[in-house]
């Protein structure tokens, strides 16, 4: 996809860190819940985004084109309605538009580097 393709098809854009990662099973899917911290001060904002795939127990799901992503990693997200599996009784979740098109690495400067295939993030030399 395109930067104006995620864009038009994202319906907010957050550049945050993974503070929680928490996997568990929603029907027959596993999903992986995240939550990203984005603002500064007394503005910051939780944002609640679920992921196809994961690990529960014994049992892995493996979603192709899923992107890797870290507690305490800093990612630009784009990311659909709230739409998703709900939390623990929390609102409903939001999903990254077109899977690891729709999320960046954002290292210390700010810069964002794309995911690939493979779900990691590209690596610029």
């Amino acid at each position: 996809m395109s930067p104006s393709q995620l864009i038009e098809a994202a319906d907010i854009v957050v550049d945050g860190v993974v503070i929680r990662s928490e996997t568990r099973w929603v029907g027959q899917r596993i999903i992986t819940f995240l939550t990203v911290l984005s603002g500064a001060g007394p503005s910051l904002t939780s944002t609640q985004i679920a992921v196809p795939g994961g690990v529960v127990g014994t049992f892995a799901q493996v979603v192709p084109g899923t992107p890797k992503l870290e507690v305490g990693g800093r990612y630009r997200f784009y990311l659909g309605a709230p739409a998703g599996p709900r939390l623990d009784g929390g609102g409903p979740t939001r999903g990254i538009v077109g899977l690891f098109r729709g999320v960046f690495a954002v290292d210390d400067l700010g810069r964002a580097r794309p995911f690939g295939e493979d779900g990691l993030p590209v690596v610029v030399r």
